[in-house]
């Protein structure tokens, strides 16, 4: 079965031309290039600097598999992140890490890299199952959506210890971390495009941690695209990385949260 995604665009005013250009070119390109891409085409609409853009993909699991994996690792993260500084304090474990040498960074480092050697193991047989049993269409490189994959997790993972350290009960940091994970299965291009969401709405969209990712890894295995070329997500992501390691540090001190 095919799958057809019908995106409304409306542009600013004196950047039609450029529009068109960048489409025609993004036109030659997709044909050219991308086995995956049944049809693509744009054309314009009644109203003024409104255009639609029309993409039919073979399956719809070749559209759906980028945002559900962004989700997942999303998922995956913080629940390896925030709900374990969490428990730790529950069981009484980071009381006795209190009273060692450990800094907080050094704490939340080690936890970082056993959960990313964890979720990557989970996605990686996900991703397996989904391109050798189900026949989904990778444009990309494979190495480029991984390199993503992983940057995406520690990003997620400073996020879910920022998380952790702001909650004090198991309760509390799953309430906190439904208002942050919800919000963004709506906001995030996961399911349908960010364009189908109110103007108001879309700028702040296009910066959430899971739009950026999901965006990437769509651009990659649907569009082909190298990493150079998402310059602008690679930077999107790492400063939320500095942003969930900052949080996370600062929110951590071993007198409040072993409390």
């Amino acid at each position: 079965a095919m799958s057809s995604l019908l995106a409304h665009i409306k542009i600013v005013d004196g950047q039609e031309q450029k529009f068109e250009e960048l489409s025609k070119e993004l036109y030659k390109q997709s044909h050219s290039k991308e086995d995956c891409i049944i049809r693509y085409e744009y054309y314009r609409g009644r109203e003024r600097n409104s255009y639609y853009t029309l993409l039919v993909y073979p399956t719809y699991l070749d559209f759906l598999l980028p945002g559900i994996m962004a989700f997942m690792l999303m998922n995956l993260s913080i629940a390896g992140s925030g709900f374990n500084v969490v428990e730790f304090r529950r069981r009484g474990i980071l009381k006795r890490l209190f009273v060692t040498p450990i800094k907080p960074i050094d704490f939340v480092s080690a936890i970082v890299v056993a959960r990313m050697v964890i979720v990557l193991g989970q996605l990686s047989i996900i991703f397996s199952f989904a391109f050798f049993f189900l026949n989904v269409n990778i444009v990309g490189s494979i190495s480029h959506l991984f390199f993503v994959i992983m940057l995406s997790v520690l990003m997620f993972l400073t996020l879910g210890f920022s998380i952790g350290s702001l909650a004090k009960t198991q309760e509390s940091v799953g309430v906190i971390a439904s208002i942050f994970i919800y919000p963004q299965i709506v906001m995030s291009g996961v399911f349908f495009p960010i364009e189908t969401l109110p103007e108001f709405i879309q700028p702040f969209s296009e910066i959430l941690p899971l739009s950026i990712v999901a965006d990437a890894m769509r651009s990659i295995s649907s569009d082909g695209l190298s990493l150079l070329a998402l310059y602008k997500n690679m930077i999107g992501i790492s400063i939320w990385i500095v942003i969930g390691t900052f949080v996370s540090t600062k929110l951590f001190v071993w007198k409040e949260v072993a409390g």
